[in-house]
């Protein structure tokens, strides 16, 4: 019989992101995740500061909210790449939606360095749409990491909130902080 190798034990990602949507707004972001060598959960909170689009010196501001189940089709100690189900929420100053929501994400580290390359996208098909991607880098320093990369932010209420469509879409840099332990 073979030798079995112990399961590595759980790790815990904790993570702060600011993004830059240019003259349009910004968004902070907070991410936990808890990944077992197979099964594991992925929780975020994002506040979404907007120029209002009255013309007035307003902000408008959102809220969007996820949690998923996750599982690792590939982990090991060079990467891993998630697919994750669950509900996600958007909150405006008029309107809650919840709805089911997925994604899939890819980190994996670049040969022999301390860098990995990291992917994400999130979809929201219903009852409004929500497709949330990001790709970027993350450099480790131990147990802390430093993220850069660029995302891109598409909602549309699919006239649920007035009779009439209200849809954006919101790219820029982001830049993260996280501590995996």
């Amino acid at each position: 019989p073979g030798v079995r190798t112990p399961a590595p034990p759980p790790l815990v990602h904790l993570n702060v992101q600011g993004d830059s949507f240019g003259e349009t707004g910004g968004a902070l972001g907070l991410y936990m995740a808890l990944d077992g060598q197979r099964w594991g959960m992925d929780a975020r909170v994002t506040g979404i500061a907007l120029t209002s689009e009255d013309g007035l010196d307003e902000v408008d501001r959102l809220t969007l909210l996820d949690a998923h189940l996750t599982i690792s089709p590939w982990s090991s100690e060079r990467g891993r790449f998630r697919l994750e189900a669950g509900f996600a929420s958007a909150h405006a100053p008029d309107v809650i939606f919840v709805g089911p929501s997925f994604a899939a994400s890819l980190a994996a580290c670049i040969g022999p360095t301390p860098f990995d390359v990291e992917a994400r996208i999130q979809v929201v098909p219903f009852p409004h749409r929500q497709v949330d991607a990001q790709a970027g880098l993350a450099m480790h320093l131990g147990a802390l990491n430093l993220r850069a990369g660029w995302r891109t932010l598409y909602l549309n209420d699919a006239g649920h909130l007035d009779g009439v469509v209200h849809e954006d879409a919101f790219s820029g840099p982001y830049l993260g902080l996280g501590l995996s332990f």
